[in-house]
């Protein structure tokens, strides 16, 4: 195909207009379709339906100055699914469903034509017998984001310039966040920010790439069963950092973070910590604290573990600023969890965090006792 044959668009709205006109013929069109000809659109999604938009499209172009043999199909899977004159792109969708709402394309674009500098969404709403066409710049049309492991777009036909897209929500415009490096990160801030202090929900954890080497990425959700003891002794100890309130018998965030985070499900989440019951603590040879919670015990026996993981500092200030209820400007993550925590130890074993991190603690399990030196 010679690409000097094609329209030349950049740097003037008079294309622009010409396609939102024949665009807007196209969708009336496949309207007529339903309605008059009565075409049966039911059984006609995914690639069905774009081959039918395409046909129109190249029956209509000449009346708007375009030319139907640079109207093409792209390939399969890549971004968007029809190409006119090198420039403009059309992205179809549709659903069943009496709504004009559905999922959309990924916001990673990948295999995007990089020809392409204009989208639009033309969405069908095939719900016999009120079969409808929209279309709309592709931008306008999203307002928000599937947060997964491959975040997609959220279609609402619906928005109008009252309402936010979810590149009003994110400040930043669609073409300048398409091309920005960093889209993941940005939507996975914007997403943990507008979760953070909520006690019921989380975002799913999305990233390009984990950078935690001691619990694996499988691809799969997975059983706590089923986790290595490495592993489980990190979450453990993770726990303890960013979720001090399991001390008080409260699961919840945890049970959340094991998913959101690491996709992994603990039907018996309390086990973790408390299981065994209760244990009898003393120090020096005296009893200090008859019948203490054994959640209360494996902090003790965790916290050389713990400090080693706020000494190392590997990604620990990011997951507390985004995970934990005591995050703070002013402090370190270690002086601002020593705080934190200290309500929990003086109020259960009646010890400060200084002291207890000053313990050499040698535990007889079958007895249910602990034994400390201080």
């Amino acid at each position: 195909m010679d690409k000097s044959s094609y329209i030349s668009i950049q740097g003037t709205n008079d294309k622009y207009n010409d396609f939102v006109r024949f665009m807007t013929a196209t969708t009336n069109e496949l309207k007529k379709s339903a309605d008059t000809l009565r075409v049966d659109f039911s059984k006609c999604q995914g690639e069905k339906l774009e081959n039918v938009v395409l046909n129109h499209m190249k029956e209509l172009a000449i009346n708007f100055n375009f030319n139907p043999k640079y109207i093409i199909h792209t390939e399969k899977q890549h971004f968007p699914d029809i190409v006119s004159e090198n420039y403009f792109g059309v992205e179809v969708k549709a659903t069943k469903e009496k709504t004009w709402s559905s999922t959309g394309s990924s916001i990673t674009e990948s295999l995007r034509e990089d020809c392409v500098k204009k989208v639009f969404l033309l969405f069908g709403r095939l719900s016999i017998p009120e079969v409808e066409f929209r279309c709309k710049p592709y931008e306008d049309c999203m307002y928000d984001i599937s947060v997964t492991h491959n975040p997609r777009y959220l279609i609402n036909m619906d928005l109008d310039n009252t309402d936010k897209t979810i590149f009003d929500k994110l400040g930043v415009p669609y073409d300048d966040f398409r091309l920005n490096n960093n889209r993941i990160n940005i939507i996975r801030d914007y997403y943990r920010n507008k979760y953070r202090g909520n006690e019921k929900e989380m975002p799913w954890w999305i990233d390009e790439e984990t950078n935690n080497v001691i619990v694996q990425d499988t691809g799969s959700i997975r059983l706590y069963s089923s986790v290595t003891k490495n592993e489980k002794d990190y979450l453990k100890w993770m726990g303890f950092i960013l979720f001090p309130e399991i001390l008080s018998s409260d699961y919840s965030r945890l049970a959340l973070w094991l998913c959101s985070r690491y996709s992994i499900v603990n039907p018996n989440i309390r086990d973790m910590y408390s299981a065994g019951g209760q244990m009898n603590i003393y120090i020096n040879g005296k009893l200090h604290k008859k019948s203490a919670a054994k959640s209360i015990s494996n902090l003790l026996m965790s916290i050389d573990k713990i400090r080693d993981i706020f000494l190392k500092g590997i990604g620990i200030s990011e997951e507390i600023s985004y995970y934990s209820s005591y995050s703070s400007m002013e402090l370190t993550p270690y002086v601002a969890w020593k705080r934190h925590i200290n309500s929990y130890t003086k109020k259960l074993v009646d010890l400060d965090i200084d002291t207890i991190l000053q313990l050499t603690i040698d535990k007889i399990e079958d007895n249910n006792v602990m034994l400390i030196d201080l």
